[in-house]
């Protein structure tokens, strides 16, 4: 019986695709938390775009309604630990206009 021995790239494919299902879960249930809430998370960087790599994290925006804004950082880190993702979470008042600009024409919002 034949061995098979992964690659290098076989295991990065693996990887990426294990990253990109994770991120398509963290997607649905930060929807599901933006409807409820009335706000949106902007995904963007590697994560949403795809172009992942061995030190992606899931870069987050977070536009909610003042008192309802650290409540839904602190959701997201959490729904990103949980599947293993690091997140780079912050409020979008917190942002420069270059990384919101960035940010909503490059990413994907979530509702």
């Amino acid at each position: 019986m034949a061995t098979h021995w992964k690659t290098l790239s076989d295991r990065e494919a693996e990887a990426r695709r294990l990253f990109s299902g994770h991120v398509a879960q963290l997607e649905i249930q930060l929807a599901i938390y933006g409807n409820e809430h009335r706000g949106t998370f902007h995904l963007f960087g590697s994560a949403a775009n795809g172009a992942i790599h061995d030190a992606s994290d899931v870069d987050i925006l977070v536009e909610f309604p003042q008192d309802k804004i650290f409540a839904a950082c602190e959701f997201a880190e959490k729904a990103c630990f949980e599947r293993g993702l690091q997140p780079d979470v912050r409020p979008m008042i917190w942002a420069s206009n270059e990384l919101r600009d960035r940010a909503l024409s490059t990413g994907r919002s979530c509702p």
